[in-house]
Formats: structure tokens, C-alpha cells, sequence
């Protein structure tokens, strides 16, 4: 990889050289004093570009430190936030047009049997988890499928991507592996269920990877949205029996909801 990729802004010149002479960055090691760029309006920063969300609210000391996230982008760039990367997730999803992280959270995930570390998707954004949780808060990756390559190391999982300072993260191989894994399926099945993401974002290569079949995606199709009749008839009250709700769900699925039974 070209030099040219390993020269950060935003760091201080000491920080620079040492990614430069080890070749990568240890997300780990990284610390708030080593970024001298800070951001003060995180609704203008162009988020569909982010490399990785860094949680640093571990460091973070009133009055002292007031600094809990570092923001890696795709072109090298890197400042850091009071936000926590929760608070900024949360600005992400304000700015896409298509927000699925509660219908994914709620249903979607459990019904593939996904109930940790769940993937975060924004419109054509999708976010992977790389941390365990310090201060309710995770750090995150942009999953870029086909762009990106996992190196399996002793010390670590290295991510590289063309034009990308090289991460070292923390994490082993099989954590790596496993999120990796069902990131790939969560994407697979919003392909199938209709959900407009972008596959120039995503990567083809995630709907090759999927675990999920076909007829897989039917099943939890049909169990999403057995789950959203019955959240509203519970909204509604009522007891309904198991033979009205399947009528129900069979008027739902053929989009003629002439004869739906009165709730």
C-alpha cells in the first residue's frame, strides 16, 4: 500500500509518524490527545463517508477531558467530538431518508435470530459493531463488503480498504468472523424483503456470503410481519383468536384488505 494512504489529518505530526512507521493504525492505542481536529457541528460532517466510529467516552473526564468520540474517515481524515457514538448514530439516522434500526431491533433481528451486537442500517449506511460496549457506547466499522479485506493476526484483526489508513482492532478472528457473518444476513434479508439499499454501498458480495435461503427470507418474512399484526391487535386490546389473525395476515400478504376481520 502507497505511503500516500498511511499520512492522516487532523493528528499530531508525532502520531503521523508512528502510523507511518508501523504501516497501520491501532484503534486501540489511539487516544484524544493524539487528534488536534475537532468537530463542533457533526450535522454537517458528510456521515455516508465514515470509516469507523472510535469510542474514547472511556477517557472522557468533566471539566477535564471533554472528548468522546474519534471519527476516522474514508479520505484519512480524523477529529474528535464531545458526542458520544451514540449520539451521532442517532444524528446518522436523522439524516437518511429510510430508517430501519427499530423495525430491525424489534423484529426483524429476532426473528433471524440475531438478538447482540446487531448491525446498525440507516438507509444505504450499514455499521458494524467492533467493541463490547464501555459507557453504553460501541465503536463501529462502515461495512463496505466488497472494498474491504480481513487480515487474521495474533494480535488482532486488520482492516484494509483502498485509499483507508489500515485499522488494527483489538478483536479476534472469531468475533470478527461472527459479526461479519450476521451483518451479511441482516443485509441479505432486507434485499429480499424490498428495503432500498444501495448494493454499490453494501457490496454484492454480502448477498453471496448470506446464510439466509430463500426460502429462509419467506419464513421470517412471514414471522415480521405475524409479529406486526399482533403488536397491533395488542395495541388494540383485544384478545383475537389464532384462526382470525391468520386471516388477517393472509389479507396482509395479498394487499386486499377487503375482507379483514373488524378489530
Amino acid at each position: 500500500m502507497s505511503n500516500e494512504y498511511l499520512r492522516l489529518s487532523g493528528v499530531t505530526d508525532e502520531y503521523n509518524k508512528q502510523v507511518q512507521q508501523t504501516g497501520y493504525l491501532a484503534v486501540a492505542d489511539l487516544r484524544t490527545e493524539d487528534v488536534v481536529a475537532v468537530e463542533s457541528e457533526p450535522a454537517r460532517v458528510a456521515w455516508a463517508n465514515v470509516f469507523a466510529l472510535v469510542n474514547v467516552g472511556q477517557y472522557w473526564v468533566a471539566g477535564e477531558q471533554p472528548y468522546r468520540t474519534i471519527v476516522i474517515m474514508q479520505d484519512n481524515r480524523v477529529f474528535k467530538l464531545i458526542q458520544s457514538v451514540q449520539r451521532l448514530m442517532t444524528l446518522i439516522e436523522d439524516q437518511r431518508l429510510l430508517k430501519l434500526d427499530a423495525h430491525i431491533r424489534k423484529l426483524i433481528a429476532p426473528a433471524l435470530g440475531l438478538h447482540r451486537n446487531l448491525p446498525y442500517v440507516a438507509g444505504d449506511l450499514c455499521l458494524v459493531p467492533m467493541t463490547p460496549r464501555v459507557r453504553s457506547n460501541n465503536s463501529w466499522v462502515h461495512w463496505q463488503s466488497d472494498e474491504m479485506n480481513w487480515d487474521y493476526r495474533q494480535d488482532g484483526t486488520m482492516l484494509t480498504k483502498e485509499g483507508c489508513v489500515p485499522l488494527l482492532w483489538a478483536v479476534s478472528d472469531e468475533i470478527i468472523k461472527r459479526r461479519i457473518r450476521d451483518c451479511s444476513r441482516l443485509v441479505s434479508f432486507l434485499q429480499s424483503y424490498g428495503q432500498t439499499l444501495r448494493l454499490g454501498k453494501l457490496g454484492h458480495e454480502a448477498i453471496r456470503v448470506t446464510v439466509s435461503t430463500v426460502s429462509d427470507v419467506q419464513d421470517v418474512d412471514q414471522r415480521v410481519t405475524y409479529n406486526w399484526a399482533m403488536r397491533v391487535m395488542m395495541s388494540l386490546s383485544q384478545q383475537v383468536e389464532e384462526k382470525v389473525l391468520s386471516l388477517a395476515l393472509r389479507e396482509i400478504q395479498q394487499g386486499d384488505y377487503s375482507r379483514m376481520p373488524e378489530v
